[in-house]
């Protein structure tokens, strides 16, 4: 009986992936709520299949990911995310991800996907990049904002959120210095003149 790791912060979605993955005669090994801890069980455990979000506490999604490819890669990796797939499904791809499945669809897709994988099939969705963006957006705006890394990402959807500073440290478990150093860079990295700008650009395309 094939075997999975489910790693994501929210308890809800856990549930729901968990029970999904028991219909399709998958074994839950351990459910996770941070990278850190995902990180650890994966490597000890080393389950047939990796479930996980992109943006997690502790531990970014994409870090996750890119050492699990290196010292188990046996492990396939499912990504069930929030995250636009426009900014994370080519990252994933590259990174050498299995299945990429957006938590803006129907849970079927998720199961089609572990069934997939299952058979010995990649799994990803049919999207050209940009394909949802607001067509008033500006073309080198959109490369700019397909630029930062996930963790980045996640810092720019708490901002648009209006989040604090404290806020999204406690959100990410990173310190208050941490989270000013990705606004400084994140202004940096997308060319706007304030954090403001910051948070009507993720308007806009969509990262909120």
């Amino acid at each position: 009986m094939a075997t999975a790791v489910i790693i994501d912060d929210q308890p809800y979605i856990r549930v729901i992936l968990k029970r999904i993955l028991v219909e399709e005669g998958v074994t839950v090994l351990a459910e996770c709520s941070d990278g850190i801890e995902g990180m650890a069980q994966a490597r000890e455990l080393k389950p047939d299949i990796l479930v996980m979000e992109l943006v997690l506490p502790g531990l970014d999604g994409m870090d996750v990911i890119n050492r699990i490819r290196r010292q188990t890669p046996a492990i396939q990796i499912v990504v069930v995310t929030a995250c636009p797939a426009e900014f994370s499904m080519d990252r994933c791809m590259r990174a050498g991800v299995t299945a990429y499945v957006s938590k803006s669809t129907d849970t079927e897709v998720f199961r089609k996907a572990i069934q997939a994988v299952r058979a010995g099939f990649i799994c990803f969705p049919n999207v050209q990049a940009g394909s949802d963006l607001p067509s008033h957006s500006d073309p080198d705006e959109r490369v700019r904002i397909a630029g930062p890394s996930a963790r980045e990402l996640a810092v720019l959807r708490y901002l648009a959120m209006g989040f604090s500073n404290l806020q999204i440290g406690q959100a990410l478990l990173l310190s208050n210095k941490t989270i000013s150093s990705y606004k400084t860079r994140l202004v940096k990295k997308l060319k706007v003149r304030s954090v403001i700008c910051l948070a009507e650009l993720a308007r806009r395309h969509g990262v909120v």
